[in-house]
Formats: structure tokens, C-alpha cells, sequence
């Protein structure tokens, strides 16, 4: 208690610099009050965050500690406390950051310095610009190889364009990454654009593939053209979208496997509760 009296803050900032200064994840963490039980450490032993000093890897660690009966917390080991004094002296400025205003090194918004917000901003208008740029060589390539223009087509370099971006901003973060915080939130709305942009690109290429089949139907089954073939198109794309959504949760360490029982289960009581509006539907698909 005295040396947590008398160190415990310093060593509690020096913790947080190592944890934003560094490649760490918080996503990586377990979500199991036992923890990780098949990370090949000792029960009530958690891996927290692994460095180098001298070449050799060193890695902090969280144990399971009961402050009181029926009360167990995670708390950095004791062992490996003395690891963040000797770690945190690793951290220093890099040379960017050497030449840089002190005011832009020092000043910090959500524990992330001011000069890499700067570039984290400005990189984002550069590659949002850049992916367009791309995207329109890719359109121009597309137009001049192509017989006849297609909307479908072209409406596909939008959602590429998105990818790109992500993809790129997200190799950008490497070199500026913010403070963990920020990066678990950040990276959760890169991994939702992402996805949904896949859905988007998947949708633009159904309706491609749906005109392309309509235009070829025999002109005598006008009930499937429109009735059929838009319903069908439309109830893909909720799929794809939904795929998406699943996808995204699971990057985000959901467990998707309930909340796919918890649809299941409602999906149930829906059907039940509208079980003649699904008759009429599937009836009158089967009438056409």
C-alpha cells in the first residue's frame, strides 16, 4: 500500500504511454471474467501487451487478484510492474517529432498528440482524393474497353472508391496512430465503412446481373419481370447487407453465433405473429 501510495500514479501514466505508444489492441483482451484460457499461460494469467529490451522479448502481464471475498478483479501483475519503468524508458520522440513545434508534441486531444491528428486529417483528404482519382482511370479504362456503356457498371467505382480509402487510411494510422482508445473506436468505424462499401459493391453488381437476366427473360413472363425478379433482387441485397452487419460485429469481437439464435428465435416469433401475410406472399409467388 505505501509504494501504491507513492508510485502508483507515475507508474499508472508511464502504463498508459506504453499502451498508446505502442501496437496495442484492446480488442485482444478476452472478454471472459476467467480470461483467456487457452493462451498457454497459468490460469488467472492474462497477456496484457509484449516489447523488446536488449532484443530479448518481455511481456506484461494481468492476473486475477480477490480485493475481497467474492470480489476478483484483473490488475497488471506484480511481476510485471517493475517492466514498466524499464519499458516506458524505450518511449522517447521520434525524429519527426524532434523537428516538429514543441506545442504540436506536448498538447495532446484524447491522449493522442495534436500533430497526429494533423496528419491523420489531412491524410484522409489526401487519400479520400487520391482513391477518387483512381477510380476514375479505372472508369475511363472501363469505357474505352467496353462495347456499350453500362450504369450498373460505373455505379460499381463508388464503393471501390470507399475500400481504397479505408484500406488506405487505415495503413496511414500505422504511421500516426492515435491513443488506444481512439484506435479500438476508430478502427470499429473503418471495419463498418468497409463492410457495408463490400455490401454496397455486392448490391450494384446483383442489380447488374438482375437487368442483364431480365433483358433476356422471354417478353411473355412480364408477371416475373415485375413482380419476381424485383422482389428476389431486394431481398438479396437485405441479405447481403445483413451478412455485412454480422461480418462488422464479428470484427468488433461480438459473438455472432447468439446474436444469430437471437434472430433465429425472433425471426420465429415474427413469422407466428404475420403467418398469413407470409401465406399470401409465398402464394402468390407460387400463383405466378
Amino acid at each position: 500500500p505505501m509504494d501504491r501510495e507513492k508510485k502508483g500514479q507515475e507508474f499508472a501514466r508511464q502504463l498508459e504511454d506504453l499502451l498508446d505508444d505502442t501496437p496495442f489492441d484492446i480488442a485482444t483482451l478476452s472478454r471472459s471474467p476467467l480470461g483467456d484460457l487457452d493462451d498457454g499461460l497459468a490460469p488467472g494469467r492474462e497477456r496484457l501487451l509484449t516489447f523488446q529490451i536488449d532484443g530479448r522479448p518481455l511481456q506484461l502481464e494481468l492476473e486475477r487478484v480477490e480485493l475481497k471475498p467474492r470480489l476478483k478483479v484483473w490488475l497488471v501483475s506484480a511481476d510485471s510492474i517493475p517492466l514498466i519503468a524499464r519499458a516506458h524508458q524505450l518511449l522517447g520522440e521520434t525524429p519527426l517529432e524532434k523537428k516538429l513545434p514543441q506545442e504540436l508534441v506536448t498538447h495532446e486531444f484524447l491522449d493522442t498528440p495534436l500533430w497526429r491528428w494533423v496528419v491523420l486529417l489531412l491524410g484522409g483528404v489526401v487519400i479520400w482524393f487520391g482513391a477518387g482519382l483512381i477510380t476514375h482511370a479505372i472508369g475511363i479504362a472501363y469505357r474505352r474497353l467496353a462495347k456499350s456503356r453500362n450504369v450498373n457498371a460505373e455505379l460499381l467505382l463508388e464503393p471501390i472508391r470507399v475500400c481504397l480509402a479505408i484500406t488506405a487510411f487505415r495503413a496511414a494510422m500505422e504511421l500516426a496512430p492515435p491513443s488506444a482508445m481512439v484506435r479500438l473506436y476508430l478502427g470499429r468505424a473503418l471495419a463498418l465503412g468497409f463492410f457495408l462499401a463490400l455490401a454496397w459493391a455486392a448490391a450494384v453488381v446483383t442489380d447488374y446481373i438482375a437487368e442483364r437476366w431480365r433483358s433476356r427473360l422471354d417478353p411473355r413472363m412480364k408477371a416475373m419481370t415485375y413482380s419476381i425478379l424485383p422482389l428476389g433482387r431486394q431481398v438479396f441485397k437485405l441479405f447481403l447487407y445483413l451478412i455485412a452487419f454480422l461480418a462488422v460485429l464479428s470484427a468488433w469481437g461480438y459473438n455472432t453465433t447468439t446474436i444469430l439464435a437471437g434472430l433465429g428465435v425472433g425471426g420465429l416469433a415474427v413469422a407466428l405473429a404475420a403467418q398469413k401475410t407470409i401465406e399470401n406472399l409465398f402464394g402468390g409467388i407460387s400463383v405466378i
